[in-house]
């Protein structure tokens, strides 16, 4: 008698185990950059100053960019190429964080929201991974309980007109 072990496809296994390891491995490497940014930003906000920007270009495309001019301590900077609403228009001004050793650095507040988006994405594909572990942990259990497959249940159906 064949072992129904033999007979399954390890193709199907091989992919399976790529599958999972693939979300898990781009996940945990989601997140690790996300949380390594997360440290940054803060470390940043130790010591940013915030100055006001004013938007002095405007790039209308698939994504909206805006270019914005700040001055710290009687110097003119840029911060460019930022993705900004549809809505933006020359003249808005937002809140910049700046470094004050180094003006030109700076950052807003748009920066520290997509890090919190980066890391919940990250988790959210490492949770495909681990709902993959989940469900082959599940049909290993089911294999072993019930080697042949399904079981199946049969029925005696009666009518009535035989019960009479």
């Amino acid at each position: 008698m064949e072992n129904t072990e033999n007979k399954k496809d390890i193709g199907g296994r091989i992919f399976g185990v790529c599958f999972i390891l693939f979300f898990l491995t781009i996940g945990t490497l989601i997140v690790v950059n996300g949380i390594e940014k997360k440290i940054a930003n803060d470390k940043f906000m130790e010591t940013a100053v915030t100055v006001q920007a004013t938007c002095v270009k405007v790039y209308r495309g698939s994504n909206t960019r805006a270019d914005f001019k700040y001055e710290y301590n009687g110097s003119e900077y840029g911060f460019n190429d930022v993705k900004v609403i549809k809505a933006t228009k020359i003249g808005k001004t937002i809140t910049l964080y700046i470094d004050p050793n180094y003006p030109p650095r700076a950052r807003w507040e748009n920066d520290f929201k997509q890090v919190s988006k980066q890391i919940a994405a990250g988790f959210a594909i490492g949770g495909i991974g681990i709902i993959a572990i989940a469900l082959w942990v599940i049909g290993v259990i089911y294999d072993k309980r019930h080697p042949e497959g399904v079981p199946r249940i049969s029925r005696n159906i009666t009518h009535r007109e035989n019960e009479q």
